[in-house]
């Protein structure tokens, strides 16, 4: 609606960071449907910074199917980055789903090399 508005009353075409904000309020608000429908419909591939809202706001509202696609989009776009890989196990782990939850933390443990660092005191 506030899309439409924005090209039928200001002629103005809404960019990647007015999608990203929109899509991040409806998934902190639960509405993960909706936010998911807004991914689809805009004419911008979705970027990381979308698909971690997606995959948190899964965390909080417990929706696996939905964590699963964003955290696999995630693992393809950064797949050094340990946190998709945390939170999915995380959302798994609330759901009681174990094996789900060692297979991810077997892929992370194989994908995700630790970064060492020194320091002196």
């Amino acid at each position: 609606e506030y899309f439409n508005k924005m090209r039928t009353d200001y002629g103005l075409s809404p960019d990647i960071d007015q999608y990203t904000c929109l899509i991040d309020l409806y998934a902190r608000n639960g509405d993960l449907r909706k936010a998911r429908d807004l991914m689809e419909e805009m004419p911008y591939d979705p970027s990381c910074i979308i698909w971690s809202s997606i995959l948190s706001a899964c965390k909080i509202y417990g929706d696996v199917e939905l964590g699963r696609e964003a955290a696999n989009q995630l693992i393809k776009m950064e797949p050094c980055n340990a946190a998709p890989y945390l939170t999915l196990a995380h959302i798994y782990a609330r759901k009681g789903l174990w094996n789900e939850v060692s297979e991810v933390r077997s892929l992370m443990q194989q994908r995700v090399k630790g970064k060492y660092a020194w320091s002196w005191v």
